[in-house]
């Protein structure tokens, strides 16, 4: 499985690829629309704290935690 972090997660992010995840950890530069672009693109899992985030993603089917 593979996840993307947004930028209010990354020491879980940290965590989670050291426990061999493949996580990508979206900084600060990226906004929304690219976080869930890439999410789609890779098939990622986006692990959010973002409400707003989430009902974007699942609007576009896109798996959200």
């Amino acid at each position: 499985m593979r996840f993307l972090c947004d930028q209010m997660l990354g020491t879980l992010a940290k965590w989670l690829r050291i426990l061999g995840y493949d996580v990508y950890f979206a900084n600060n530069l990226e906004d929304d629309e690219d976080i869930l672009k890439r999410a789609e693109e890779e098939e990622r899992v986006i692990i959010t704290r973002d409400k707003y985030l989430v009902m974007r993603a699942k609007r576009r089917r896109i798996k959200v935690i």
